[in-house]
Parts: structure tokens; C-alpha cells; sequence
């Protein structure tokens, strides 16, 4: 693969064909805001669809590794890990490049979760790949402003310049600051109690923030950014685990790392690994028979419009009860109609120290699955099959407030952390240097040097916070200059409440009276409920991507 350009210029594309010079009056002129992997697989869906027209397209992205973005950054340390298993990473192959097995040459097994840094340098490495068929005018800045004008849509970025005009305007934006008054407020506190407040990401910032030797150390948030947190905070400061005889892992202190790590949430529990071999994940693997049947269920929810469940819940029932060894299908309905929170076989609310040794012996082979942990594996196989019957079809925000949030909340099964990554939150536990006896919505206090973190007649006061906790699409609290603009100017509308923006499925977004703004798409999480399942790296290459190349294609 050749080398991206270091000199940044405009280039033409037609059929097939690079051109380089002066754009012409007959070219299609698109950008692109936001140039991580939903934009990059977006310029290939495009350059796959033009005709015998001629594009120019422009990308808006600040971080330096076009293609990757700043979450698969390729800088990043290697102890962020992919949460899905290399198996199970299923990227379409680029028409002039390598797939990503190819790429990697044999340097991860099946079972292993690469880091998040590996893709990224395959990210980069196809942007690049792509820049050298069609180079492309890349700009380093944010964008702040977009608005209509004379001959199309008008870019301004923060430094004060405009941009355009374009024919059309394609928003890929990821994650969005939102307005949160609790960390605003803390923010303040942490100024003046000389106390240390802090972001998950990015982790090198993270490490360097403070001394993190004997601190007391607040986590908000029990995720999978919480995982990535500790990773940092015992293993980034040279901590390690080894291995004991009966298989269990110990952790070795470095003596750098803080002296205990609380992690917390609104409802303490904790997510579930993912079977940890493809042996493991192999009762869970759903037939197409299945799939199918399953298409038809989401179909007739998206019929009825009214937000009624039951016809999901009545599937997904009968296939989880089919894999479950002392359940039945009645048994799995009842759970989900009573809102699939708390797992009928795990006192995971309780107890979520030894829930999580027990999701793991599941994860391992070793334990019955229980009506949780079963219904969620399947649901993560079914995720193509709801995105490909929920995406495209008309839709009410009755349906996406219902969906939504039960597809949230089976994330905790879902996508849970791998296997390997609860064996060393134990390890942690066992350790003495990570406590979960605060992690279910407990009182914080603002206190002299930090925060008093207080829970069932116990409390620790931590110095040190670290917010791993990242913002929910909710269009109307994402308080980015280009966003907030677009939507005080009513060209963004919100599907429903607590929900992203509404979109057509080919892309283009809604305004505030219900029609669609010609010439403004976007994609992605910020769509969240007129998509659905966006927060996957095979969603950024799915067929949303095409469908919006398709229309902008066909006004050609």
C-alpha cells in the first residue's frame, strides 16, 4: 500500500479515472465532516456508485489519522482492546485493498481481541490506500457552522474560514459533548478542592494527569470504559498479572498504580463477558431460519407503530429458551415483559463481585447459562438482522423508545467485556485494589480534597475522579457548535425523547416541520433511533453507508 500524500490537494475523480487540478462546473462537490471510519467507508461507497460523473470530495477531520479517528487512533496504547474478538470482525473488503486478515498476516488468533491501535493502523492504512485512487482535499479543522447559500451548502470552521459551496454535506461526527450539569458542577469543586477530575480518553492523557501512586480514585461508570480505565491505572503504571496453577490470575503491584480504584453507576451491575472461545459462542449461534423469523417479528413491531415489543419478545423467547438447559420459553418471556433488567438466575444487584465470577464460568464453558446471559448472547448474534429490518423502514418514535433502550439494556450480555478482561477485574478485587461494594448509585458528597462516595454504611473518599462515562446521542442535549446550530436554526429535528436526530434511511436529515433538508445527511450514532445498533464498527461499513451513496449516485 502506498503512503498518503503529505501535501494536502484537491483531486477529481471520473470513472475510475484521477484527475487532479481545478474543479469543474460539472463536478459533484461533497463533504464529509468527520473523517473516522464511517467517513472513510463512506468515501468508498461513493467512489463505488459514481457513474461517469466527476466528485470532488472534501474531508473535515482534526485528528491526524484520517480513516481512524481519535477511538482507534493508532497511537493509542495497546492495552485498549477491540471488544469483539477477531473471529468475529467482519469487515467488507475494500475494492483495491487488503481485508483486515490479510492485513494482520496471522499476528492475532481467532479468540483474541486486538487492540483498538491495530485497527487503526488498518483504518489509516486504507484511507490512505483510498487517497492514492482518490485523493481527496483533507482539512484539519472543526467545523462549526453549516448553512445553505448561493450554489449550495456553506462550511465555517473555528478558525474563522468558509468553505463551499457543496452539493451535498454528509455529517459523521461519533461522540459529541452533551450539557451535564453533575460534571460541570464537579469540575468546579475539583478547582477548588485541589482535587483531580479527568476524561477515560484519551488514555496518555489519563496517565499523565496526576500521581496516581496511593490516590483513591472514583470511576464513573461501570462499562466497558471503566475496563479501559483500570487497564490504564494498574497495567499502564506497570502492574501485572500472572498466572496461578489452578488458572486463576493474580495481580502483581507495581506500587505506582492507586491504592484502590471504586467504581460506580446508577445501577451497579455488572456487564457479562462474551464466551470465550468460538467453541464457547458456538451454542448461540443463531440459524437462518431463525434470522429470518426474527426479520418478520421486528417487521410487524415497525407495523404496529405503537411501541408494542411483543412480537420481538415472543422470537427472541423461543430461541433463548431452546438453548437454555432448566428454562423454557415462558420463562425467558416473562424476564423480558418484566423489562430485562435484573437476571432471574444471578443476584448480580446483590453481590456483583461473585455475579461477575459467575458470568465468567458461563463465558469459560464451565457454568449453565443463565436467562440473561443466553438471551443476550443471541440477541448480539442477531444484530445484522436489526439493522437490516429496522433501519430502512418507516418508523414512529412510539417504536424507537420502546427498541431503543431494550436494546441498550441487553448491552450488558451483549457486548460485554472479553472473558480475560473480568478475569483481571477479579484479580483486582482480590487484590484489594478495586472495590465494588459502592458501585450502585451511591451518595456522592463534595469534600474537603474530593468526593465522598458513600453506600451501605461505608464510604471512601476519593481524590481523584475519572469520568468513563460517554455521552448518549441525545440530539437535543449534544452541545457542539455545528449541532447546536444546525438544530436552533430547526434543520435538525429530534425523533423522540432521549433520542438522535430523524433521518430519512438514505441519510438525509429532517427538520423541525418533517421534511427532508436536501443536500444535509447524517450518519451514525447521532441518528440514534432512526437507526439502530450504530455503535459498531460493522455498522460504520453497513448498508447505511450505501444507500446515502446510492441517492447521492443517482442525482447524477
Amino acid at each position: 500500500m502506498g503512503n498518503a500524500r503529505a501535501k494536502v490537494r484537491a483531486f477529481l475523480y471520473v470513472g475510475g479515472v484521477v484527475n487532479s487540478g481545478k474543479i469543474s462546473a460539472q463536478a459533484l462537490r461533497v463533504a464529509i465532516v468527520g473523517g473516522g471510519p464511517r467517513g472513510l467507508a463512506a468515501v468508498e461507497a461513493l467512489a463505488d456508485h459514481m457513474r461517469d460523473r466527476t466528485v470532488a470530495v472534501t474531508v473535515f477531520e482534526t485528528h491526524r489519522a484520517p480513516g481512524a479517528g481519535p477511538n482507534y487512533a493508532s497511537e493509542q496504547t495497546p492495552l485498549n482492546l477491540l471488544n469483539i474478538p477477531l473471529r468475529a470482525i467482519d469487515l467488507p473488503v475494500p475494492k483495491h485493498g487488503q481485508s483486515f486478515d490479510a492485513w494482520l498476516d496471522g499476528a492475532y488468533g481467532p479468540d483474541e481481541y486486538p487492540p483498538r491501535a491495530v485497527i487503526g493502523a488498518y483504518l489509516r492504512a486504507r484511507f490512505a490506500a483510498l487517497r492514492e485512487r482518490l485523493p481527496m482535499e483533507v482539512i484539519g479543522r472543526h467545523v462549526i457552522a453549516c448553512e445553505p447559500g448561493k450554489g449550495g451548502w456553506l462550511l465555517r470552521t473555528d478558525e474563522g474560514s468558509d468553505h463551499g459551496p457543496f452539493d451535498e454535506v454528509l455529517l459523521c461526527l461519533g461522540h459529541q459533548p452533551v450539557k451535564d450539569r453533575q460534571i460541570k458542577r464537579w469540575r468546579e469543586h475539583a478547582r477548588e478542592a485541589d482535587a483531580v477530575l479527568c476524561e477515560a480518553y484519551p488514555s496518555a492523557a489519563l496517565l499523565a494527569a496526576t500521581d496516581w501512586q496511593g490516590r483513591t480514585v472514583a470511576i464513573r461508570g461501570f462499562g466497558l470504559a471503566m475496563i479501559d480505565v483500570t487497564r490504564v491505572l494498574t497495567e499502564g503504571l506497570g502492574g501485572r498479572f500472572e498466572t496461578e496453577s489452578d488458572g486463576r490470575l493474580t495481580y502483581i503491584a507495581s506500587g505506582r498504580e492507586p491504592a484502590k480504584l471504586v467504581p460506580f453507576s446508577l445501577n451497579g451491575i455488572p456487564p457479562a463477558p462474551k464466551p470465550a472461545t468460538a467453541a464457547a459462542d458456538q451454542p448461540y449461534i443463531v440459524e437462518e431460519r431463525e434470522r429470518l423469523a426474527f426479520r418478520d417479528a421486528v417487521a410487524s413491531v415497525m407495523e404496529l407503530a405503537d411501541g408494542d415489543l411483543e412480537p420481538i419478545f415472543d422470537i427472541l423467547a423461543a430461541m433463548a429458551g431452546a438453548r437454555l438447559p432448566e428454562h423454557d420459553k415462558g420463562a425467558v418471556l416473562a424476564w423480558l415483559r418484566d423489562g430485562a433488567e435484573d437476571d432471574p438466575d444471578v443476584p448480580d444487584d446483590e453481590q456483583p463481585a461473585e455475579a461477575m465470577r459467575l458470568y465468567l464460568a458461563m463465558a469459560l464453558g464451565k457454568a449453565k447459562p443463565s436467562v440473561g446471559y443466553v438471551t443476550g448472547q443471541v440477541w448480539r448474534h442477531l444484530q445484522n438482522d436489526l439493522r437490516i429490518a429496522y433501519n430502512p423502514a418507516p418508523k414512529t418514535a412510539a417504536v424507537a423508545e420502546a427498541l431503543i433502550p431494550f436494546d441498550d439494556g441487553l448491552k450488558r450480555f451483549s457486548y460485554g467485556p472479553p472473558a480475560e478482561a473480568t478475569a483481571r477485574l477479579l484479580a483486582l478485587i482480590d487484590a484489594g485494589k478495586l472495590t465494588l461494594r459502592r458501585v450502585d448509585d451511591p451518595d456522592i458528597e463534595l469534600a474537603d480534597g474530593g468526593w465522598r462516595i458513600a453506600e451501605n454504611g461505608g464510604a471512601d473518599v476519593a481524590t481523584a475522579m475519572v469520568d468513563s462515562v460517554l455521552a448518549g446521542p441525545n440530539i437535543a442535549k449534544v452541545s457542539s457548535p455545528l449541532i447546536a446550530d444546525l438544530r436552533e436554526r430547526g434543520f435538525v429535528s429530534q425523533l423522540g425523547k432521549g433520542l438522535g436526530a430523524s433521518v430519512r434511511p438514505d441519510g438525509r436529515i429532517i427538520d423541525s416541520n418533517g421534511e427532508p433538508v436536501e443536500g444535509l445527511s447524517l450518519l451514525g450514532r447521532l441518528a440514534n433511533g432512526s437507526v439502530i445498533a450504530t455503535d459498531s464498527l460493522h455498522d460504520c461499513f453497513g448498508e447505511a453507508v450505501r444507500r446515502w451513496a446510492r441517492r447521492v449516485a443517482d442525482k447524477c
